[in-house]
């Protein structure tokens, strides 16, 4: 704890170590909203306990906080997998001979002993943390792993699904547009609007696309029914695990996701930008957030608020701070949904 970044730093804008710790419940204070905190994948208990104690001491008594270990802790291309896997060969004497699948196991029991720091410090006000554990939004293997870790449980630990709150997922949509259809991408950008009719189309209803089932263990159709109605049969399945556990689904990142994944396909990159800026994405974010409300999604935390679009996506609701909404039909979308929706469970209400 005491080698986080400090207020009296000289920059803030240190990737390896980013921001310090006191900005992010003084800012959800400030915008009277619940925050969303990851715990980094190498903190110690002290850490853990001492951020704890630093959210409880700034946000007001109404706020929940949700709180998760690592992020994208499922992710065997980040660093954080090996360091699990090793934790799990330290502290089980049973493990697989798989050390990805160990690793989940791991990762769901140390999701679990974060929680229980968070929620003695947060004892005297049972209910204001909400511990959440993020999966892959269309694995169901990797998710069960994790959910049950059956490798603690054997070991006199627990259920670590029966431990926690919130089953996460990111429930990106269009990712396979650009990834798995380019000649398809190259025809519609010929047409004499450029091909926006035609990307609009597919993306409310679908038919042309072709959507890659390598990574689908839900039974979900090869052609798509476009990249919303997509994410939707996902989702689907993603809040039928967290029923199965007894949890909340919520949604630790997710909105649109056009790649262009050649850094020579540029034509693409900025069709995909220029298919963000228009007006009928909003139409298409609407959609999007309605169907996660319906499917029973509640918290959902956007990918990014602002960030330059590119050839990896048009992440952000805006692509620079000051953008007017009435050219930010991504950003003005969501803040329609947020400011004409009702809330639809529990404590949603703005703090």
């Amino acid at each position: 704890w005491p080698e986080r970044p400090q207020l009296s730093d000289r920059v803030w804008n240190d990737e390896l170590r980013g921001m310090p710790d006191e900005l992010y419940p003084a800012l959800a204070t400030i915008l009277h909203a619940d925050p969303w905190l990851s715990m980094p994948y190498k903190a110690s208990d002290n850490y853990i306990r001492s951020f704890a104690l630093l959210a409880k001491q700034t946000l007001n008594k109404n706020q929940t906080v949700y709180v998760e270990y690592s992020a994208d802790g499922w992710d065997r291309g980040r660093k954080a997998a090996p360091y699990m896997a090793a934790q799990a060969r330290r502290e089980w004497s049973r493990v697989t001979t798989n050390d990805y699948v160990n690793g989940l196991h791991w990762y769901g029991k140390h999701s679990v002993d974060v929680c229980d720091i968070w929620k003695d410090v947060f004892k005297d006000e049972p209910g204001r943390v909400k511990c959440a554990i993020s999966g892959y939004l269309s694995y169901y293997y990797m998710n069960t792993e994790m959910l049950e870790c059956s490798l603690w449980q054997t070991q006199g630990g627990r259920v670590c699904a029966k431990n926690l709150d919130v089953f996460a997922v990111a429930p990106y949509f269009g990712w396979f547009v650009g990834a798995n259809n380019r000649a398809s991408m190259m025809s519609w950008m010929k047409e004499s609007d450029g091909g926006l009719n035609r990307f609009f189309t597919e993306a409310f209803v679908g038919g042309d696309l072709f959507r890659n089932t390598g990574e689908n263990q839900w039974g979900i159709t090869a052609h798509s029914a476009g990249p919303v109605n997509d994410v939707f049969e996902q989702i689907d399945q993603a809040k039928k695990m967290a029923d199965k556990y007894g949890l909340e689904l919520a949604a630790y990142e997710g909105g649109a996701r056009f790649l262009a994944l050649d850094s020579n396909d540029t034509g693409i990159a900025e069709f995909f930008n220029l298919a963000n800026r228009e007006p009928r994405m909003g139409l298409v974010y609407e959609k999007y957030l309605q169907g996660w409300k319906a499917r029973g999604g509640r918290l959902f935390v956007h990918a990014a608020d602002v960030q330059k679009s590119d050839r990896w996506g048009s992440y952000g609701l805006r692509e620079y701070q000051d953008q007017p909404r009435a050219k930010a039909p991504k950003y003005d979308a969501f803040l329609k949904f947020a400011e004409t929706t009702a809330c639809w469970w529990n404590g949603c209400e703005r703090k």
